[in-house]
């Protein structure tokens, strides 16, 4: 009975790799990967009939190129990566690509090349073919490769199972009918050393499939628990080399406290075991250097010509948390981002509620502003015949004057009230911002002796800006007028100025009681006042109007509390606007 050593040797008998070369065949046709065979060009010259799970049919896909069945996208670094091994000195691990199926569907591919890790939803694993009797870049001759599809790996472990169950009757099989075949092949020995060269590359491919599966796989026999074979995985998790496990008892290799958990290890275990034929359990193996590895394993059991064996596929549970901790954390990550950005929606939301509201304030405003407008003027005419008919020295003269300031004072509201909804265009210049600063400043200077308080301001040298000059005053005007209205008595207001490459700053502080919690959400708010009682009391719509201005011209008006005490105010807005 022959062994996977004895298959996997690269002296083996002819006439046995020309048996073995059947069970390749009956591998690769039954196999669920993909297994395919290029020329140095990358077309296709052997493709297994799985490929027809995505809608192609193997027989049409012969001479075709490669890169026909690759997405778009992916054909370059594909391309790239098959490049490499022209040296025959680079290998390339985990290229992601995506399959373009029959039907147009995109699937995704995660490719390793002779590293043959499967991380992803697919895998393909391949290396390059070379002459050995010519150059490094000359004896490249082509591609070979599988490519995975890890959703179907149970059927991989089966094939597997199948394959061991099968291998002395395939052996003998395939013995008889190479020896009946050798007799006809005597006068054709430049045929016959053909055929053994193709065996020995179908041998390099089983050995290249076994070692490529991530999962450790064990080989043993039922009745002694002796390994008779592991791949590539086992020594990689455990640190051993084949020669040093192959002949020795798995349970050697297992943690004596998980020992029971072996179904193999129990009889009456055994005995379910032996009769459902597979079984998957936990259990610990112990590494050349003594450490303790958690692993999940599927095990098999099949007949071997009269012997039970045992095929024990183990998935380092290491491995696995991993992967787990992984999703958990993507997981939170992406509920977490749900959870902002519907916070982010409620505040949109909110927002164009509030823009609603302000607009349908301001249609009014201007709707009541443009009824009163008329009246009003009738009314200011007459006012002003009556009052050059009053005698100066009459009693009641005084109160003209105090009619006549009370009906601009309407005007003014009116105004406002007006350019809340329609503000209008105003022509672009450059100009020195420091000029409309002092001119409100200078503009204020009697509301702040009023107070005994001082507005300070430095000037800053060449700064030069393009934006409306009397919207700006507008806005500086509301600005510092409430920064004084809110300082105490002997108090003070600064001003400053910064800019950026694109943009300037204006900052107005006051130091006074500061804006409660409650209010902030309500500043901007048109009519909305805190100044009840108070001889400067205005509609509240200074400060809606600014911000519809400054925001008009693609700025921000924003307050924060000033570290000390009371409020700041910022205007930011691009150096140079349109009109």
């Amino acid at each position: 009975m022959a062994t996977i050593s004895e298959i996997l040797e690269p002296k083996a008998k002819k006439s046995d790799l020309s048996k073995y070369n059947h069970l390749l065949k009956s591998i690769v046709g039954n196999s669920p990967d993909v297994i395919y065979l290029l020329d140095k060009n990358g077309k296709i010259e052997f493709i297994s009939e799985a490929i027809s799970t995505y809608g192609y049919k193997s027989t049409e896909l012969i001479g075709k190129n490669i890169f026909d069945l690759v997405h778009p996208d992916d054909r370059k670094k594909a391309l790239y990566k098959i490049n490499e091994r022209r040296t025959g000195k680079r290998s390339t691990k985990t290229l992601e690509i995506r399959l373009i199926t029959k039907g147009n569907k995109t699937i995704p591919f995660e490719t390793n090349i002779t590293g043959f890790k499967t991380d992803a939803v697919f895998s393909i694993n391949a290396e390059g073919v070379y002459n050995d009797d010519k150059t490094v870049t000359e004896n490249f001759s082509g591609t070979q490769g599988m490519a995975r599809d890890i959703t179907v790996r149970k059927k991989l472990e089966s094939i597997l199972k199948i394959a061991y169950e099968n291998l002395e009757d395939e052996v003998q099989n395939r013995t008889k009918d190479l020896t009946e075949t050798n007799k006809s092949l005597i006068a054709e020995n430049s045929k016959r050393r053909k055929a053994e060269k193709k065996l020995a590359q179908s041998n390099d491919s089983y050995k290249l499939l076994f070692n490529s599966i991530n999962e450790a796989m064990f080989v043993c026999d039922l009745e002694t628990n002796t390994i008779l074979e592991v791949n590539k995985a086992v020594c990689d998790h455990l640190s051993f080399s084949k020669d040093e496990l192959v002949g020795h008892s798995l349970f050697e290799l297992i943690d004596p406290e998980s020992l029971l958990d072996v179904p193999f290890f129990d009889q009456h275990k055994l005995e379910k075991f032996v009769d459902e034929k597979h079984t998957t359990f936990q259990t610990t193996y112990i590494s050349k250097h003594g450490d303790k590895i958690p692993f999940e394993v599927n095990a098999y059991v099949f007949e071997q010509k009269g012997k039970m064996r045992v095929l024990a596929v183990s998935q380092s549970m290491n491995d696995k948390l991993t992967t787990e901790q992984h999703l958990r954390r993507y997981s939170n990550k992406l509920e977490k981002e749900v959870s902002t950005r519907t916070e982010r929606i409620k505040y949109l939301e909110n927002q164009r509620n509030e823009i609603k509201k302000i607009t349908a304030l301001g249609r009014m405003a201007a709707q009541v502003a443009h009824e009163i407008n008329n009246p009003l003027a009738g009314i200011k005419n007459s006012f002003l015949l009556i009052k050059e008919a009053i005698n100066p020295n009459h009693r009641y003269s005084k109160y003209s004057e105090k009619i006549e300031k009370e009906i601009e004072r309407i005007a003014n509201i009116v105004r406002q009230m007006f350019d809340l909804y329609r503000p209008g265009e105003t022509p672009v210049k450059e100009y020195n911002i420091n000029s409309p600063i002092n001119d409100v400043i200078t503009l204020l200077g009697p509301k702040c002796l009023d107070a005994n308080i001082k507005v300070n301001y430095k000037p800053k040298s060449k700064f030069k800006v393009r934006v409306p000059e009397g919207l700006i005053r507008q806005v500086l005007f509301n600005l510092i007028k409430n920064a004084i209205e809110a300082s105490p008595q002997n108090g003070s207001v600064d001003c400053h100025l910064s800019k950026t490459d694109r943009e300037f700053t204006i900052s107005v502080i006051d130091y006074g009681q500061g804006i409660s919690e409650e209010d902030k959400e309500k500043v901007f708010e048109p009519f909305y006042s805190k100044k009840t009682g108070n001889k400067t009391e205005g509609m509240g719509l200074g400060l809606a109007i600014s911000k519809e201005i400054v925001e008009a011209f693609n700025g921000t008006l924003n307050f924060k509390a000033n570290k000390e005490k009371g409020t700041v105010f910022e205007v930011t807005l691009p150096l140079q606007t349109e009109s």
